[in-house]
């Protein structure tokens, strides 16, 4: 009877080993097929400089600034340069006619100053490799222009030169972000959070916080967030202050994550998110398990029901039998 008994719970065991097992994930090796050409991407590469620029007008009040492009590539281009709107790519919030031509109409206040002296919306040059050509540009502000942030891109498009026969090149452009500001009385300035989320039990994912920035007013601003992950008792391992910048108009979900956190372990995360005069702060336990050892603990779970059912049924039969 014994045995029969020991042999049913050791079926149990086994049953339930691979009742964890087919929940686990599986591991595929794989190649990235894609096909790149290395020499065409050397051949084809241009910098711009600055990066960004922040600039500020009156109504009617005209100004005229630079930037620098250079070839770094090994081949001759043509460079189009023009300004476009600027509209965040990744804005939960999608801007709609109305919206963008409120917010972008800097491009069309823009022009660019060609080989003649001459203004235009659009310019186009050639440069040749470690060549550097520095573009005039002009912003004339209409005295109509309410007051508020403006925002565009100005973009360096090349194009090869001389393209072989039957190869097949794409255009590649890079850009300056322009963050322009309209003075006037009717601006706005105002900023939300919501939608703060803190996991307190963490499978294969990384230690963060995600929260959505929403701006409410007409002209820009940084929201931040200040993170700090502890021990449990309380020894910092991690402080970083993230921040982005929020176009009127727009709300972002931002995802703030500590990118080498352990794999395993218990923490304490506390977080500061600012959107202007919006404040929303917190404090949370959070436990980061792997998916392999979240396996493992049920396995261990198993077996220790396992092992202290048959332990009280050994006992429950000694206590029989010394009755007996």
């Amino acid at each position: 009877m014994r045995r029969r008994i020991c042999g049913r719970y050791v079926l149990f065991g086994i049953l339930g080993f691979f009742s964890i097992v087919s929940f686990l994930p599986s591991f595929e090796a794989f190649a990235d097929n894609s096909l790149y050409d290395n020499a065409n991407q050397e051949d084809y590469l241009l910098e711009i400089s600055p990066a960004s620029r922040r600039m500020s007008f009156k109504s009617g009040e005209q100004k005229k600034e630079s930037l620098q492009i250079k070839n770094v590539g090994r081949k001759a281009v043509v460079v189009d340069v023009y300004a476009a709107a600027y509209s965040p790519e990744d804005s939960d919030v999608n801007q709609g006619e109305e919206l963008a031509s409120e917010y972008t109409k800097l491009a069309e206040w823009m022009k660019f100053k060609d080989s003649n002296d001459e203004y235009h919306h659009k310019i186009s040059f050639t440069l040749h490799p470690n060549q550097i050509r520095e573009v005039r540009y002009s912003v004339d502000v209409p005295k109509e222009a309410v007051g508020g942030g403006q925002y565009a891109i100005v973009f360096a498009e090349l194009t090869p030169t001389k393209q072989e026969e039957g190869a097949f090149v794409a255009r590649s452009r890079l850009g300056m972000s322009l963050f322009a500001f309209v003075d006037g009385a009717d601006i706005i300035r105002e900023g939300q959070v919501d939608n703060i989320k803190v996991d307190g039990v963490l499978i294969d994912r990384k230690i963060g916080v995600e929260y959505a920035v929403k701006n409410n007013g007409n002209i820009d601003f940084q929201a931040s967030n200040d993170m700090t992950v502890s021990s449990i008792f309380g020894k910092e391992l991690y402080h970083n202050i993230f921040v982005k910048t929020i176009l009127p108009g727009s709300s972002k979900t931002i995802h703030d994550e500590w990118e080498e956190a352990p794999g395993f372990g218990l923490f304490r995360l506390k977080y500061k998110v600012i959107a202007l005069n919006d404040v929303e702060e917190g404090e949370r336990v959070v436990i980061v398990i792997p998916a392999g050892g979240l396996g493992l603990i049920l396995l261990l779970i198993v077996a220790g029901v396992i092992v202290a059912r048959y332990l009280k049924i050994k006992m429950t039969r000694e206590r029989r039998a010394k009755m007996v």
